[in-house]
C-alpha cells in the first residue's frame, strides 16, 4: 500500500473534510483504490492500494464516470492518477488541492499522470496554518511488511504525541438513554444533533446507536446522529421511488429526498447501460430511514466462442467452422508450399480451443497457394478429420498408407473421432507414417438415486470466542446463535471493554452447523463464527 499522511492545523480540517467527502464518494461508487481513510485528532491519512505496474488508459465511459464524481466536488481528471484494476479503471492517487480551472466535461480519453510519487499543488499559506505535508511512501510489492510496520509506527506515534485537546468534545455513550434527553446532553456539549427512528423491540425512544460512536473526539459544532427505537410497524412509512434505469448518484438523491438511505450496491453484467440501476430491495412503501439495496448494471459482456485447430483442413471446411463459431470471414494469406495441395490451412493467428470474444476476434488464416509443378501429379495424404478410427484405417489401406499408433485425447469441446493429423492433408509422403489424434469425449456418469434420513438430534456443545480490540469503550455485548431453522436466539449479554475477550459454549440438539454473531451496542462486531458441533 501507499500512505499519504497530512499534518493539519485547526483551520485546515474543513479542507480535509471536503477532500475526505470526495474520496468516500469515489469509494462508494467503486472508483477509488482506497484501503483506509482516517480523519481524527492527530491522524489524517489515506492508505491507497499500490497501482499495477502496467499502465493503461481508461475508456471514455470510465473517464466520464470518474470525471462526474470529481466535478461534483470541484476536482478534475487532471488531479487524479488513473489505473486499471482488473476490468475497471480507478483513482489510485488524488491531489489534496483541487485545480484552479473550472471543471470541463470530458469528451476524450483524459491525460493520465505518470506513475511517480504524487504531490499536491503549491499549498496556500496564511498566518496560523501549519504547512501541509503530502508524504507518499511507495513500497515495493515484495516488501508489504515494511508498509504495515510503518503504518503501525505512525498510528502509535499519533496516539502518544497527540493527546486530546481541550478544543475537542468526547462523544458520551448514549446507548440506552431516552432520545430527547440524549439530544439535550449532546447540545449542551456544543454539538449539533440529528436523529432517526429504527424498528426495534427495545423500549420506545431508547437510543440504539450513535454516529460517530461513543468515545469519538469531535470539534464543537460537528453533528452526532442518534438512532432510537420504535416498535415494529410504527415507523411512518414512505413511498419508495422507482429507481430502475437511474444512475447510482440520482438514485441516492431520490432516496434521501424520500427519507431513505442507500444500502449495499451489487453489480453484474446485463443488457442495461453501465451504471444503471437494475433492481432494488424495497418497492412500494417502506419504513422511514430504511436502507434500500441496489443491483447495478456493469454493461453487456460480449458473447464468447472458440475455434478448433484448423491446421491441415481444406479452406472450405475451415471457413464452415469459422461461420459456426459466429466469427466474421477470415483474412486469407496465401503462401506457396512445396509438397502440399492448394487451399490447405497452414496456420491461424487465434489459438485453438481458447475462449475469445465473438465480436472482437479478427481471424487470419495462412493457406497454401497453387500446387507446385513438381508435385502436381503426386497423390497427397487424404483428410482423415472427422472419421472414426476404423474409417480412417480403411481409407489409409485403400490409399496404401500406413498409420502410426494414434494419440488419444478426451475433450468435451471437440467432436468424436479424428481431430488432427500429421502430416496435414495434401502432403506428399516419402515413406513416413501418418499419425492421427483421436478424440473420445468423456461420458457423463449417471447420478445415483439417494435417500436421506434425518435422525433425532443429540445434545452437542458449540464454542465461540471473540477478542475485543483495544481502545473500544465500555459497550453492551450480545451473542446470538442461528441454527438451520434460521431464527436467531440471544444466548449471552454482558458489558465489556476493549482488550477483553468474549467466549463460551452453547448446548443444542439442533442438526447441522450453528452460527454465532456478536454485536456491541447493537452494531455487529467481527466475523460471524460458524461451527458444526
Amino acid at each position: 500500500m501507499r500512505v499519504a499522511w497530512y499534518s493539519l492545523g485547526a483551520a485546515d480540517e474543513a479542507a480535509f473534510e471536503r477532500y475526505r467527502k470526495l474520496l468516500r464518494a469515489l469509494r462508494r461508487e467503486g472508483l477509488a483504490a482506497i484501503y483506509d481513510l482516517v480523519a481524527r485528532p492527530g491522524a489524517h491519512y489515506v492508505a491507497w492500494h499500490m497501482p499495477p505496474m502496467e499502465h493503461t488508459s481508461p475508456t471514455e465511459d470510465e473517464a466520464a464516470a470518474i470525471a462526474a464524481v470529481l466535478g461534483a466536488h470541484g476536482w478534475s481528471l487532471d488531479d487524479a492518477y488513473l489505473c486499471a484494476d482488473g476490468e475497471r479503471h480507478k483513482v489510485y492517487a488524488l491531489a489534496f488541492e483541487r485545480s484552479e480551472a473550472p471543471h470541463q466535461p470530458v469528451t476524450e480519453s483524459p491525460r493520465t499522470l505518470q506513475p511517480v510519487v504524487t504531490t499536491p499543488r503549491e499549498q496556500r499559506r496564511s498566518e496560523g496554518w501549519t504547512k501541509r505535508i503530502w508524504a507518499a511512501l511507495w513500497l515495493r510489492p515484495w516488501l508489504p511488511g515494511v508498509a504495515l510496520a510503518l503504518t503501525g509506527t505512525l498510528l502509535l506515534a499519533s496516539s502518544l504525541y497527540y493527546p486530546p485537546s481541550r478544543d475537542f468534545v468526547v462523544v458520551p455513550n448514549m446507548r440506552g438513554q431516552e432520545v430527547s434527553e440524549a439530544l439535550s446532553v449532546l447540545r449542551g456539549l456544543g454539538l449539533s444533533t440529528s436523529s432517526s427512528p429504527v424498528s426495534s423491540t427495545e423500549n420506545v425512544g431508547q437510543v440504539l446507536s450513535s454516529e460517530p460512536g461513543a468515545g469519538a473526539q469531535l470539534r464543537p459544532g460537528r453533528t452526532v446522529h442518534l438512532r432510537y427505537a420504535l416498535p415494529p410497524g410504527q415507523l411512518a412509512p414512505t413511498d419508495v421511488p422507482e429507481l430502475s434505469g437511474l444512475s447510482v448518484r440520482e438514485a441516492e438523491r431520490q432516496l434521501l429526498a424520500a427519507g431513505l438511505e442507500l444500502g449495499t450496491l451489487s453489480r453484474l453484467h446485463s443488457g442495461e447501460p453501465s451504471g444503471a440501476v437494475i433492481a432494488q430491495s424495497w418497492e412500494g412503501r417502506a419504513p422511514t430511514g430504511s436502507s434500500v439495496d441496489l443491483l447495478v448494471s456493469e454493461g453487456s459482456r460480449g458473447a464468447l466462442t472458440f475455434l478448433p485447430d484448423l491446421t491441415g483442413m481444406n479452406l472450405g471446411d475451415a471457413a464452415a467452422l469459422v461461420r459456426a463459431a459466429g466469427l466474421a470471414a477470415p483474412e486469407i494469406e496465401r503462401v506457396n508450399s512445396t509438397g502440399q495441395r492448394a487451399n490447405v490451412v497452414l496456420g491461424q493467428n487465434i489459438a485453438p480451443n481458447q475462449l475469445i470474444a465473438q465480436d472482437a476476434a479478427a481471424l487470419r488464416l495462412t493457406v497454401t497457394g497453387e500446387t507446385p509443378r513438381n508435385v502436381a501429379d503426386e497423390t497427397g495424404v487424404p483428410n482423415f478429420t472427422g472419421m472414426t478410427l476404423e474409417g480412417a484405417r480403411r481409407l489409409a489401406q485403400r490409399e496404401g498408407l500406413r498409420l502410426a499408433t494414434p494419440n488419444e485425447i478426451s475433450s468435451g469441446n471437440l467432436p468424436t473421432g479424428v481431430v488432427t493429423q500429421n502430416p496435414p492433408p495434401g502432403t506428399v509422403l516419402a515413406g513416413q507414417r501418418v499419425t492421427l489424434t483421436l478424440n473420445e469425449p468423456p461420458r457423463s456418469v449417471p447420478t445415483p438415486d439417494a435417500a436421506a434420513e434425518v435422525r433425532p438430534g443429540e445434545p452437542r456443545r458449540a464454542a465461540y470466542r471473540w477478542d475485543i480490540q483495544e481502545g473500544i469503550s465500555e459497550s453492551v455485548a450480545r451473542v446470538t446463535v442461528t441454527t438451520l431453522s434460521g431464527e436467531p436466539e440471544l444466548i449471552a449479554a454482558q458489558r465489556i471493554r476493549g482488550g477483553e475477550r468474549i467466549e463460551g459454549t452453547w448446548q443444542t440438539s439442533a442438526p447441522g452447523p450453528v452460527t454465532f454473531e456478536l454485536t456491541l451496542d447493537g452494531l455487529r462486531y467481527g466475523e460471524r463464527i460458524t461451527v458444526t458441533p
